[in-house]
């Protein structure tokens, strides 16, 4: 029995996105969540990373994906 180490968890928002493409956006995460060297998940007090779309950042974040 192996045991993996585990993932440092990073944390993202998602602003200025239809709902539509926010579900879309989180269900990529998931999909792809096994393949990625960090863990994410969604956060949107103090996320690490913000995907923004036409909206101005809410939070500050060490990241914006635009």
């Amino acid at each position: 029995m192996s045991i993996l180490p585990q993932r440092a968890t990073l944390r993202f928002s998602i602003m200025g996105l239809s709902t539509r493409d926010e579900v879309l956006f989180k269900s990529m995460v998931r999909l792809l969540s096994h393949r990625l060297r960090y863990a994410w998940a969604y956060d949107e007090g103090q996320p690490d990373l913000a995907v923004i779309g036409d909206a101005p950042p809410r939070t500050p974040c060490t990241y914006v994906l635009q």
